[in-house]
């Protein structure tokens, strides 16, 4: 891959970033709560999934507890 190469891909990567956003800028529009919903979940499956298949279901359980404790504390149940 030459520079003129690297260039025109990372255009076209900083042009799907922006439609990507900008779609789920609008779905949130409509659909607040499930959009940050979907978007803290996949936030926690690539976290957890950097710690390999061992770790994975162990952090996410953990992290998953920490919540649900945090809410009853709130009196969220």
């Amino acid at each position: 891959m030459n520079l003129e190469e690297a260039k025109a891909r990372v255009a076209a990567d900083t042009a799907d970033l922006a439609r990507l956003e900008a779609e789920v800028s609008r779905l949130a529009q409509a659909h607040a709560v499930p959009v940050f919903l979907a978007m803290m979940r996949a936030l926690v499956e690539m976290v957890c999934a950097q710690h390999g298949p061992n770790f994975q279901h162990y952090y996410k359980r953990k992290l998953y507890e920490g919540v649900l404790e945090m809410l009853r504390q709130k009196g969220i149940t």
